[in-house]
């Protein structure tokens, strides 16, 4: 995902100390991101959303709506690992993102940007 814009920016550099070898470490390493992040959404409770119950195949069917429209929604947010629980008290949903922002000025222009992927 970042491939492109981490050789735009290398291609760049003049000193070699600036460039960035491995954008994933850099990320991973950081203070300031993350490499992904873990949305986990449920309906109810195992009281009122037991997943072998009626109400519990209707919150399947919300949380497999909500998933199938969430990368329209959030463009910004790019999924790569999503899965619905139905084999637990309670249905629940694992949507596993990167938010990423493009157009930066300063460093690349595509990057690893929670608060600028939510902002736009």
């Amino acid at each position: 995902m970042f491939d492109e814009a981490l050789k735009r920016y290398n291609d760049k550099q003049t000193r070699a100390d600036r460039k960035i070898e491995n954008y994933y470490e850099k990320i991973r390493n950081s203070k300031q991101e993350k490499p992904f992040h873990e949305l986990i959404l449920q309906i109810g409770d195992k009281e009122n959303m037991n997943a072998e119950s009626e109400n519990g195949q209707l919150a399947r069917q919300i949380l497999d709506e909500y998933y199938r429209e969430f990368q329209e929604r959030n463009p910004q947010l790019k999924v790569f690992s999503a899965h619905l629980h139905m084999d637990e008290a309670t249905p629940h949903l694992h949507i596993d993102f990167v938010p990423f922002t493009t157009g930066s000025k300063r460093g690349l222009d595509t990057r690893v940007s929670l608060k600028q992927a939510l902002a736009r």
